[in-house]
């Protein structure tokens, strides 16, 4: 009984690691295909001129044509690799790209802050076509909503900027990276801990309500009055965050996230 419930379990995880659409250019077509016939059909195959939704953000709409996705993985194959670096490192190596799109004359590259928020709604979108998106379409919207929670955060914090606009739509990027993060690990894994959160959890919470404390009482560029309100926006946000944190796997990459962009 023992060996049989072992096999469907590996034949599970094999399944969903399989489910990554490993697409390839055909020397004699233009046409990606993917490599396994039994998954779901390729989103982007098809007429060049039909247009697919690449957000993972299930609110928003951010399209581009099969044709220009294809072209995209053709010179961009960094997006298709089974073995995936974390999105800030990828965008690194496709910097110096080009990519004609859109038609003769039109061009894309990753250089510019408007073209790199573009680069991490692409990123997720083909990193997704690997993670069972189905599987992790809750985990995807709650890392997601974390995130940008804290953006919200530490964006009223700071009097807003330029970086907290453009982090909202790369946001998606970092976390399906997170996602990929926890299909990678399976559920064996570090994510997977016996003993409560709530301790550990606590502390950051408190940790980040403090933080809000502080920096609203010591700002001198928001009117007295003003200030109530402000702290009681933040306090309830991060009261969501607390509500959204119920394991190890959302505590850890949180943490990671906030130390590592705010």
């Amino acid at each position: 009984m023992k060996n049989i419930i072992l096999l469907i379990v590996i034949a599970a995880l094999f399944s969903c690691k399989n489910s990554y659409k490993k697409l390839e250019l055909s020397n004699q077509d233009t046409t990606i295909n993917s490599v396994s016939k039994q998954s779901e059909p390729d989103i982007i195959s098809g007429n060049d001129k039909d247009s697919v939704n690449i957000s993972a953000d299930t609110d928003d709409t951010f399209k581009y044509s099969k044709g220009d996705l294809r072209k995209i993985i053709k010179a961009c194959p960094e997006f298709t690799k089974e073995l995936h670096y974390a999105p800030d490192v990828s965008l690194a190596k496709l910097k110096g790209v080009t990519i004609n799109i859109g038609g003769k004359d039109n061009t894309m590259n990753f250089n510019c802050e408007v073209c790199q928020d573009n680069y991490y709604v692409l990123y997720a979108f083909f990193l997704k076509m690997g993670d069972c998106d189905e599987q992790y379409k809750m985990q995807r919207q709650t890392l997601i909503k974390l995130y940008r929670d804290l953006n919200f955060i530490f964006g009223r914090l700071r009097h807003g900027g330029t970086y907290y606009g453009h982090q909202y739509s790369r946001i998606l990027g970092y976390a399906e990276y997170s996602v990929y993060l926890l299909h990678e690990d399976g559920n064996y894994g570090d994510f997977k801990k016996s003993y409560s959160i709530s301790k550990q959890k606590a502390l950051y919470i408190a940790a980040l309500k403090q933080t809000i404390e502080d920096e609203v009482s010591s700002d001198n560029e928001t009117l007295s009055k003003q200030k109530p309100n402000n702290k009681k926006e933040l306090l309830k946000t991060v009261n969501e965050m607390d509500s959204l944190i119920t394991d190890y796997f959302y505590l850890n990459m949180v943490q990671e996230f906030q130390y590592s962009h705010y």
